[in-house]
């Protein structure tokens, strides 16, 4: 094979980078096995384009805002976290032009790479890898010390494994069915984590179950998140066997360091299940009729540390107000039938929502009337996101705490506590 083919097969393989029985068909599977000494060779294959992406990271000496980061974080962004180049560009703040010269540029060292590693005189062996212990220990370990680490919404993470793995499925006649409880906490595990950890799981099950439905279930319990897997037909000769799976061991591991654990519970036919920790969402009531300002603040909101209600009307944020008891209220003044002030005075009226802080966010510069009234914040329109959550965070609200903090010294000792569900 030549180069230029080879490269057409890498490209080829980074777009089915989770369809194992794909990827175990393709010329290069074939190529970077042998070099490997593996014998499952999609598996394989799959692995050693992660591995790549992976080399291509910097050295810590290298600062983050160094363009020498681009490539690696584009192909990880990308092939790791399945982003789209729109996504991409959001959260590198550069152009999508740009993020696809970055690709391009990556996808182009990942064959570089390769084909060297395929064309080396000494082929890495099996024998000569890092143990599999110690390297997820510290791959787990990087990212949990990445700076933009957030809590992970469990129905979406799950969704897209299953999304993933959906060709193979198909292939199997399996089909997962997804049933998620109404207001799950977050998760206290990184996206990329759990969502590796629910792939492992998925591909483990397909390897041995026959044309069938299985129910994948999602509830809150007392101890954080379970996550059942249920119409398991064959995982294996035994439970205990099961649980001794390459995937299922790596998936067992990386839930233990994360404060989670994986069972199986020994019956006809076996269920699975995952325990994950939890972390309850900061919740905020954002009140505007205008479209494109509720999603400006639900992206300033969207790091998965919020759970964010929206309403365009004042009788729906009364409402909400009162049957949701969020933590705090981000309030326009300019909308029809009622304006915000009308709103922010019932709110205040209500001993139900009147300990709630509310933040008036509003072209009109009035901010002494609006704290008269009794708002604890103020933000002139147009809000950026340093403002917006900065007046949150003055009001006690704060995504680092998981929760609602004291209120602010001034207001105290004036209102009561909010009123929230189990307090």
């Amino acid at each position: 094979m030549d180069k230029t083919a080879f490269a057409k097969q890498v490209k080829d393989a980074l777009l089915h980078l989770y369809d194992h029985v794909y990827l175990q068909e393709r010329p290069l599977a074939e190529l970077l096995a042998e070099s490997a000494g593996c014998i499952g060779r999609g598996r394989s294959l799959h692995r050693a384009l992660l591995e790549t992406i992976e080399a291509l990271r910097p050295g810590s000496d290298v600062p983050l805002s160094s363009a020498a980061w681009r490539p690696y974080r584009v192909l990880f962004l990308r092939y790791v976290e399945a982003l789209a180049s729109k996504q991409i560009s959001e959260q590198l703040a550069i152009s999508t032009r740009q993020v696809r010269r970055e690709h391009s540029r990556g996808v182009d060292m990942v064959i570089d790479l390769l084909w060297q590693r395929c064309h080396e005189p000494t082929a890495i062996t099996a024998a000569s890898e890092p143990d599999q212990d110690s390297l997820l220990d510290a791959a787990v370990a990087r990212v949990s010390r990445a700076p933009a680490e957030n809590a992970t919404p469990v129905a979406e993470t799950l969704n897209g494994a299953i999304a993933l793995v959906s060709r193979l499925a198909e292939a199997r006649n399996v089909r997962f069915n997804a049933q998620v409880a109404d207001r799950l906490p977050l998760c206290r595990i990184d996206r990329v984590v759990l969502r590796q950890i629910f792939l492992n799981v998925l591909t483990e099950i397909l390897r041995y179950q026959p044309p069938s439905v299985v129910d994948v279930c999602v509830v809150e319990g007392s101890a954080g998140l379970r996550v059942t897997f249920v119409g398991i037909a064959d995982l294996a000769e035994s439970a205990a066997q099961a649980a001794a799976a390459g995937r299922l061991i790596v998936a067992r591991h990386m839930l233990e360091l994360q404060g989670g654990s994986l069972t199986i519970v020994e019956q006809a036919p076996p269920i699975l299940a995952l325990q994950l920790p939890a972390r309850s969402a900061v919740r905020v009531l954002v009140v505007d009729d205008d479209t494109d300002m509720v999603r400006l603040y639900q992206r300033y909101l969207g790091d998965g540390n919020f759970e964010v209600l929206t309403a365009s009307s004042a009788e729906e944020a009364l409402r909400l107000a009162a049957e949701q008891s969020p933590q705090a209220i981000t309030l326009d003044v300019m909308m029809p039938n009622r304006d915000g002030w009308e709103v922010l005075q019932l709110l205040k009226n209500s001993p139900r929502t009147q300990g709630i802080p509310v933040v008036v966010c509003s072209v009109l510069r009035e901010r002494e009337l609006a704290l008269s009234l009794g708002a604890s914040e103020f933000v002139a329109k147009p809000v950026t996101q340093l403002a917006f959550l900065a007046a949150l965070s003055r009001c006690g609200v704060s995504a680092e705490g998981g929760g609602h903090l004291s209120p602010p010294a001034d207001s105290a000792s004036t209102r009561p506590p909010i009123d929230r569900p189990g307090a």
